[in-house]
């Protein structure tokens, strides 16, 4: 199974740091997708990743995706592929 991890920048970011340390000392799989957490375009990137458009998120080769159809007063939900 394979991961990516989208940070916004282990430098500055200690929960970005945190999930990727996390992948490193488990020895997982993963590619790392930096999103612009400084460059204004966070939710543009993660805007079908993470409907909270938060960092970190990580995804899986089996990841759900996120319906764009208003359920219950909220943006988004997840739902099986």
């Amino acid at each position: 199974m394979s991961h990516t991890l989208y940070i916004g920048d282990r430098t500055f970011s200690s929960w970005s740091y945190r999930s990727w340390l996390m992948l490193e000392k488990f020895n997982l799989t993963y590619d790392v997708v930096m999103t612009g957490l400084y460059f204004g375009t966070l939710a543009e990137d993660l805007a079908d990743i993470a409907p909270t458009r938060t960092v970190p998120a990580i995804t899986t080769s089996s990841r759900p995706r996120v319906d764009r159809q208003p359920v219950n007063g909220r943006n988004a939900r997840r739902t099986a592929s």
